[in-house]
């Protein structure tokens, strides 16, 4: 069974760690076609390969792990 790609959206986070790399519920990896965050502060970000681009606005102190096509930041 395939799961379908779709975009991921984030925002407003505040002193956070989100790790989408390691689940042990999902029998595969996470996919996204498309990452949008927006208003992320003091945040650590794992995240999967998104295949396509990743728009970020309005990030401070944040660390942020991830792959993708094309990153653009605003």
């Amino acid at each position: 069974m395939t799961v379908p790609a779709t975009d991921l959206s984030i925002s407003d986070l505040d002193g956070c760690v989100v790790d989408l790399l390691s689940s042990a519920l999902a029998p595969q990896p996470l996919t996204f076609n498309a990452l949008h965050a927006r208003n992320v502060r003091n945040t650590v970000l794992l995240l999967p390969f998104v295949e396509g681009s990743a728009m970020i606005h309005d990030m401070d102190n944040c660390v942020i792990v991830l792959g993708c096509h094309q990153v653009r930041e605003c």
